[in-house]
């Protein structure tokens, strides 16, 4: 487990960079500063990420690409 924390400034420019909730981006922040992937059932932050070129759409993953 980790806290949110550490990640509340990423966090803070993702949700502004992705124009979503910080709620998310903080998840995306741990993700990122540990080189995980992220898996989420978030349909609109997957869209957001698959629509723009950005950093995130490696380390994204749709729950419903798990099945």
């Amino acid at each position: 487990m980790v806290s949110a924390k550490g990640y509340l400034g990423a966090a803070t420019s993702i949700a502004i960079e992705l124009d979503h909730p910080a709620y998310a981006a903080v998840y995306l922040a741990a993700a990122e500063a540990h080189d995980l992937r992220y898996v989420t059932a978030d349909s609109r932050l997957v869209r957001k990420v698959r629509d723009r070129n950005n950093r995130f759409q490696q380390m994204l993953v749709p729950l419903s690409d798990t099945a």
